[in-house]
């Protein structure tokens, strides 16, 4: 899909991002336009609060991250993926429109993880 195809199916549903899983407190997949090395891209986007993250994805053998992250992964069929792990309770519409003007705002993203904030004792 390009990023034209995409702004029509955005115009569409009146938002800017198409919501891709049904609606959960703690995770959400979903494809929004922003920036990416100079170009608009179409962002695939997974958005997990990071307490899920830690206790229903990480394989056991696998180190806790107790930190909020972004990750910048490689083209798929729907955009290039990024995995967002945030230190909420929950998630909403507004946090998901916030976590879309981070990375929007982020002008040297690159392939990759990035991780700030404090570390979280889980």
């Amino acid at each position: 899909m390009t990023i034209r195809d995409f702004k029509h199916e955005l115009t569409a549903l009146d938002s800017d991002f198409a919501q891709l899983s049904p609606f959960d407190e703690h995770y959400q997949h979903v494809r929004f336009i922003g920036p990416f090395n100079g170009e608009d891209i179409i962002w695939d986007a997974h958005i997990y609060t990071l307490n899920y993250y830690i206790h229903e994805l990480r394989t056991p053998s696998s180190p806790i991250n107790a930190r909020a992250f972004l990750d910048v992964g490689e083209l798929n069929e729907l955009g290039r993926k990024i995995e967002i792990g945030l230190h909420l309770p929950y998630l909403d519409v507004p946090s998901l429109k916030k976590t879309m003007i981070m990375v929007r705002q982020y002008k040297r993203l690159a392939l990759g993880r990035y991780e700030f904030g404090e570390i979280i004792n889980i």
